[in-house]
């Protein structure tokens, strides 16, 4: 059975506002939920901000690398004077005197 298209709004005239307040209500808590989220997301953010910058600082660094990779220091620089090494026959002396001809 079909409805006359004026059957809402004659029944329901007085009802319209209270679904306009009821709808702006919902729409008000909906928006009220995402400015929490929004909140909510920006705190999070800052926080991996803040240990973001812990995390790139040199004693952290440095600390992650002992800890978790046994990462050791590197030994201090020294200086190592060179030394002479000779390989094969080394250079004649004076005192060998090559053997004389026949």
């Amino acid at each position: 059975m079909a409805l006359p298209s004026a059957w809402p709004s004659s029944s329901c005239s007085s009802c319209s506002p209270h679904w306009r307040r009821i709808s702006l209500i919902e729409r008000q808590r909906q928006l009220d939920s995402v400015r929490a989220d929004i909140t909510a997301a920006q705190g999070r953010r800052e926080e991996l901000l803040r240990r973001e910058s812990q995390l790139q600082s040199p004693e952290e660094v440095l600390r992650l690398a002992k800890d978790r990779l046994g990462m050791v220091p590197a030994a201090e620089p020294e200086l190592v004077p060179p030394s002479i090494v000779v390989i094969g026959p080394g250079p004649t002396t004076p005192t060998t005197v090559p053997a004389e001809a026949p």
